[in-house]
């Protein structure tokens, strides 16, 4: 089920709408959203971050999915 940006915390908006624009596609878990992109894999990540490298977390793991694919 695809999820628009409304659903993502503030601080991680702008780094899923760059995702999204660059191919990815936004989906939701009970508790988590998930980016999916063919050939890349899936990239989850909780609704609101807790931890202060949520952000930066969020970043290297796509980073990482985008070189592996």
């Amino acid at each position: 089920m695809t999820v628009s940006l409304s659903h993502v915390h503030k601080t991680l908006r702008a780094t899923v709408a760059d995702a999204v624009a660059r191919g990815w596609a936004l989906e939701r878990t009970k508790r988590h959203l998930r980016l999916v992109k063919p050939g890349c894999g899936v990239v989850i990540f909780p609704k609101t971050p807790s931890e202060y490298r949520g952000l930066k977390n969020l970043q290297a793991d796509l980073r990482r999915a985008e070189r592996a694919g």
